[in-house]
């Protein structure tokens, strides 16, 4: 996501995989995540803001995680569904010239 952008709404869903959310620090959103899975232990929702309230419970004979919050007094809504995979909100994306050194293009 552009990481000028302080608000937007986003609503993408996943049926086999992860989704990762990369936002500003400064980003305001009102969160609604969910993941659906076989094996909690493998599939999480972690984020780089304090302040989302998680739950779990049974839907179907899976696993449903569940966490909703608030960050840097709201904004418009965040509804990330992953099915089988996890969720993660990041506030330092891999720019350019990091991803570049990592492949050992730069000094």
């Amino acid at each position: 996501m552009d990481r000028t952008l302080k608000k937007q709404k986003i609503d993408p869903t996943t049926d086999k995989g992860n989704i990762v959310l990369n936002v500003s620090a400064q980003f305001g959103a009102d969160f609604d995540l969910t993941i659906l899975t076989d094996d909690s232990a493998a599939h999480t929702i972690q984020s780089d803001f304090a302040g989302l309230s998680i739950s779990r419970g049974q839907v179907d004979g899976k696993t449903r995680i569940h966490a909703t919050g608030r960050i840097n007094g709201g904004g418009e809504r965040v509804t990330l569904q992953a099915t089988g995979g996890s969720i993660r909100i990041a506030t330092a994306p891999i720019g350019p010239a990091l991803l570049g050194h990592m492949l050992g293009f730069a000094p």
